[in-house]
């Protein structure tokens, strides 16, 4: 692009009025989704956001500032979750009606933390790397109070548009994904912040400032495959993993004449895992996704002896289910969205709830104002489960288990007091069919690993599936909407705990303080010149 353009551009973003610059807001959120997993077109965000913070320059009105970033959002959340309207759709009877009101709403809702960026950002009135300093720590700020506010809801991160390689995801390790999103935005930032006159020179200065997000990039990388390249492979040489995907449409899950066929669907793939495997010494693990089955089982108990009878010897079933217990202030029952643990002969051995529930999903808020059902079929309400444990079961390596979207929360996967060997995660993504959401989740669910340093398994109603190692690589797996099992030796943790896994997010928060220490000092040495570098 010429340099007249570059400026032409830049100046007509910033005289433009506002309320086209909210229209031209919303379509750059738009168009940034598509950074978002599965396309992983990154690129497209040095675009996109360069015009996002073009159009918040010489705004004086903050409550302009704030509708430039809402708008943005918007778009950005609209693009990114779509896929949650399939699951209005599955009982479209019922619930297609809310679609509209629940997508907007969400969107709206989760743009005003984009908002606030803006709003805030916009009382710095300098440029270059202060200006995008500030910019990117406004930004993750804002990701984490999402992330923790009310339920929380950190998904779509903007860390999770580097993904797509192991290796830029490895700063996790030491920062947490709040690290990985901060230098993401850092580097699709700061052309942005770079007035364009100082990008037009023909000078070293200049061409510095063009590759710098680049150098942030590939400084990153290089730091992730060094790391990788010093990796080991360990595995429990005793512990196989068998995950089962079932691919069981949403349509066909709940209904009640499905129940058995399901069930059975699940132990006939459970068998063939094991036609090929050792069975005397090894320890077995079958692990079948979310609400997998759909008996009570102290009300059935053939089912957990036709499960016993068809596990190998040293067997476990991990399985998503279901359970009640008699309510003992009234007549009614309560319900919990859980993982059951049967041994070879079918005796229970355990069991952990769900206790980050999804609102409107699992449960109705306020539901004496809000007269609705939620959207799961088949039964009353879930209840919260006690919270996060770590589990300890026969000779099985400790591990800490997650329901669903339970793995999505950073920090919040493993006990620290009681720190597990290995993470599970169940889950059931059918309601979102093939879209970018079963894509989105396991991606989230990766950077845990890698955050943690610890393995995990996954188990997907319809995808995606897998075993995936502590550094976040995918040993095996299963792609969405497809059948059948995979299994492997169970990977061991790394050694020593990742600095995240020891301090959580304190480390990134004193990373932020020496940020803006750092910008504090170069305030006062460079005096007048501070606000052009």
């Amino acid at each position: 692009m010429k340099k007249n353009s570059i400026q032409s551009l830049y100046l007509h973003l910033v005289k433009v009025s506002p309320r086209r610059k909210f229209l031209i807001s919303f379509l750059l959120g738009l168009f940034s989704a598509l950074s978002l997993p599965p396309i992983h077109f990154f690129l497209i965000l040095f675009l996109t956001v360069t015009g996002l913070i073009w159009l918040l320059d010489e705004i004086e009105d903050f409550r302009i500032s704030f509708c430039i970033g809402w708008f943005f959002g918007v778009g950005y959340f609209l693009g990114g979750l779509y896929w949650i309207s399939y699951a209005f759709l599955v009982n479209s009877d019922k619930f297609a009606l809310f679609l509209p009101f629940a997508m907007i709403g969400l969107s709206s809702l989760l743009s005003i933390f984009i908002g606030l960026t803006t709003f805030l950002f916009s009382k710095f009135r300098f440029s270059g790397l202060n200006k995008a300093l500030v910019f990117s720590s406004l930004w993750v700020m804002m990701e984490w109070l999402r992330g923790h506010i009310f339920t929380g809801l950190p998904w779509n991160l903007i860390g999770s548009t580097l993904t797509f390689s192991d290796e830029l995801i490895q700063i996790s390790s030491i920062f947490g994904t709040w690290g990985l999103s901060f230098f993401a935005i850092l580097s699709f930032s700061f052309l942005g912040c770079t007035q364009p006159k100082f990008l037009m020179k023909k000078n070293l200065l200049c061409f510095l400032r063009v590759g710098f997000p680049f150098i942030i990039l590939i400084t990153l990388w290089c730091g992730g495959h060094i790391r990788l390249l010093f990796a080991e492979e360990n595995f429990f040489p005793n512990v196989k993993v068998n995950v089962i995907q079932a691919n069981i449409q949403q349509k066909d899950k709940w209904l009640p004449k499905n129940r058995e066929k399901n069930f059975f669907k699940h132990l006939d793939i459970t068998r063939d895992s094991l036609e090929k495997k050792k069975t005397e010494e090894t320890i077995e693990l079958f692990i079948w996704p979310e609400t997998a089955i759909q008996f009570f089982l102290d009300e059935n108990k053939k089912i957990s002896e036709i499960v016993g009878k068809n596990l190998s010897k040293n067997g476990l079933l991990f399985s998503g289910g279901i359970r009640k217990e008699k309510d003992p202030y009234d007549k009614g029952d309560i319900f919990w969205n859980s993982i059951l643990f049967l041994d070879d002969e079918g005796r229970e051995l355990g069991i952990y709830d769900k206790f980050h529930l999804v609102p409107f999903g699992e449960y109705v808020p306020l539901k004496t104002i809000i007269p609705i059902e939620k959207i799961t079929q088949g039964l009353s309400d879930f209840s919260p489960g006690d919270g996060l444990k770590t589990l300890h079961l026969n000779n099985v390596p400790s591990f800490s288990p997650l329901i669903c979207f339970e793995v999505i929360f950073p920090g919040q996967v493993a006990n620290l007091l009681d720190r597990p060997k290995w993470l599970l995660n169940v889950t059931n993504d059918a309601w979102f069919g093939l879209s970018s959401g079963p894509y989105q989740h396991f991606s989230s669910a990766r950077l845990r690993s890698v955050e943690e340093g610890l393995p995990l398994v996954r188990a997907a109603n319809t995808g995606i599936s897998a075993i995936i190692d502590p550094y976040g690589r995918v040993i095996n797996k299963l792609d969405l909407l497809s059948e059948g099992y995979i299994d492997n030796y169970l990977p061991k943790p790394l050694a020593s705990r990742t600095l995240y896994a020891k301090f959580g997010d304190r480390v990134f928060f004193i990373f932020l303080l020496i940020l803006f220490s750092f910008i504090g000092i170069r305030k006062k040495l460079l005096g007048n010149k501070f606000e052009k570098y």
